[in-house]
């Protein structure tokens, strides 16, 4: 099989409003196989996270992030690749490392998320909600250093509760990071998933949006949950949190479907208060 090396296609807005490709990255000119799988870009840094497998033992692997640089004339250089495997949960039973999920980068604040990693714990299998195979979810906090090193910050996971919620919703599925506030989401997070008496019975999935504050230290601290028990309501509904964004005070979070679209999606909108 040959090499699935990636291209990065950047593009700029001009003046009157219309995007223009500036420049165009192979993995080749980098030594990178896979650019571009998952990618995020603040200011003149871009990530890229790569899920490398050995070639010939599988049950080798790692997690690298590269941080790219760009330049005056709009090239780009390597500054690092870190090998943050060290950092990272399993993701199923006794086997092999999580798969990152999500990734987000405000200044020099990096965030990803592997909604499978087992770190805050395994999959209760009494709880037939969610596979017995993977872990609750977490998300990992690095701060980008001069040089483009990563420095390890901080893991985090949702508020556990097991008399309410689900061993494995997910957290880490999504992450949205901006103005110090850090928003994840875990979409399979459901009330008391082993009561069949519940809306829904086993499959109600409600989805949860954890939202974190940056403190004086650098560290983070969980301040609010966003939960919209209403779309659970239907097992064909819920997993609120599926997709979101921040920006500004602003959060953007779209669930799977909604009670009032129909087969179409709502995007909810909250806003943050002083």
């Amino acid at each position: 099989e040959g090499v699935r090396e990636g291209v990065v296609y950047v593009n700029k807005k001009n003046d009157n409003g219309i995007w223009e490709e500036v420049s165009r990255l192979y993995g080749s000119d980098y030594g990178i196989n896979s650019l571009g799988g998952m990618l995020s870009l603040s200011g003149n840094n871009l990530i890229n996270v790569r899920y490398v497998i050995d070639s010939e033992d599988t049950s080798l692997r790692k997690v690298l992030v590269d941080v790219l640089e760009r330049q005056d004339d709009e090239s780009w250089i390597l500054k690092s690749t870190t090998d943050i495997s060290s950092h990272i949960g399993q993701g199923e039973i006794g086997n092999y490392l999580a798969v990152p999920t999500s990734i987000d980068l405000s200044g020099n604040i990096l965030v990803i998320g592997f909604n499978t990693d087992n770190t805050y714990g395994q999959a209760n299998p009494t709880y037939p909600c969610f596979s017995a195979e993977y872990g609750y979810g977490a998300a990992y906090v690095f701060n980008i250093q001069l040089d483009g090193s990563l420095m390890f910050v901080q893991s985090l996971s949702g508020s556990l509760d097991d008399s309410i919620q689900c061993d494995s919703p997910r957290f880490g599925d999504r992450v949205s990071l901006t103005n110090n506030t850090l928003a994840i989401s875990a979409p399979l997070w459901c009330l008391d998933c082993g009561n069949i008496e519940e809306p829904g019975g086993f499959d109600t999935h409600y989805g949860c949006v954890y939202i974190f504050e940056l403190q004086g230290d650098g560290t983070w601290l969980e301040t609010h949950q966003i939960i919209n028990l209403e779309l659970g309501h239907n097992t064909e509904l819920g997993y609120f949190g599926l997709s979101l964004s921040e920006s500004g005070d602003r959060l953007f979070v779209i669930p799977r479907f909604s009670q009032t679209a129909g087969d179409k999606n709502d995007l909810f909108l909250y806003e943050k208060q002083n």
